[in-house]
């Protein structure tokens, strides 16, 4: 793979994760913390089904408990995308008081 493809795939990536997170900024976070909450419980309950009925499926629950731990990556991802938005104000308030301090010595 040469520069000029590796350039156009890093792009088309940056522009998807920047769709990602205008999307992410419209999202009900505690609303989606309580349905992680909600699933969990719901899976605990079917795994104690599964032991209780010998004929109750027994991949509902852990189904249900790898959709949950999903969800809460989501969560977690959208939480540290937070952080680094932080962070670059804070970078660019920097940069820029560092600007003017500059412009007063010239």
């Amino acid at each position: 793979m040469d520069e000029d493809e590796k350039r156009s795939k890093a792009e088309m990536a940056a522009h998807q994760l920047s769709v990602i997170h205008s999307v992410m900024q419209v999202m009900d976070w505690d609303f989606l913390r309580e349905g992680v909450k909600q699933t969990k419980a719901l899976a605990g309950r079917y795994d104690t089904f599964a032991v209780l009925n010998r004929g109750w499926n027994p991949h509902h629950g852990k189904t249900l408990t790898v959709k949950a731990n999903a969800l809460q990556k989501l969560i977690e991802y959208h939480e540290l995308l937070l952080e680094c938005d932080g962070k670059s104000r804070v970078e660019r308030d920097c940069e820029s008081q560092m600007d003017k301090l500059k412009n007063l010595f010239q």
